[in-house]
């Protein structure tokens, strides 16, 4: 059995937003047990709590967008992959705007002040999710599946027409990589 786990601090960020540049502040607080993930707007009046589940997709244009009601955060994706890479499942997330931080552009200072204030197991076991069966994605050009395995393995790639960009590929295989 796999415990649940949170946040052994609070956490504050402060930057800018990528699509807007408007400054924001974001503070991830420790939660209960069994609360998941959520978005809290503190720049809008009486906005209800947004949970990071797929069902609260609002919009992927450029950005992952989540809302519930008329609150929306966008550009989720860098703090959501930090918190599922270091396996928290409960957290607060109080933001005053509409866009989550883009830092430095990637998931690393998330994880490096996810790290510094540590994180605590919980009295709560963990749901996993089981692939049974191959599952597969398909719009235009874009695809993505996902089969049963015995262990995590993960391989995707890009391919995009500017010189920052190109092509890139990246294999992760769980007990292979040195990360892993």
């Amino acid at each position: 059995m796999s415990l649940q786990q949170t946040l052994r601090k609070t956490i504050e960020f402060d930057g800018v937003g990528l699509h807007s540049g408007k400054p924001v502040r974001m503070v991830l607080h420790p939660a209960a047990p069994d609360t998941g993930i959520l978005f809290i707007r503190k720049d809008l009046n009486n906005a209800p709590p947004i949970p990071a589940l797929v069902t609260h997709v609002v919009n992927t244009q450029l950005a992952t967008t989540l809302g519930k009601d008329s609150a929306t955060v966008s550009t989720v994706e860098h703090v959501l992959c930090a918190l599922a890479a270091l396996e928290v499942d409960n957290v607060r997330i109080e933001i005053d705007g509409p866009e989550v931080p883009i830092l430095d552009g990637s998931s690393l200072p998330y994880v490096d002040r996810i790290l510094a204030v540590g994180i605590d197991s919980q009295l709560g076991s963990r749901t996993v999710l089981r692939v049974k069966k191959k599952v597969e994605v398909k719009i235009a050009d874009k695809w993505a599946f996902a089969e049963p395995c015995q262990r995590l393995e993960l391989q995707g790639s890009i391919e995009w027409d500017h010189p920052a960009i190109g092509y890139q590929e990246y294999t992760y295989i769980q007990g292979k990589n040195p990360s892993s």
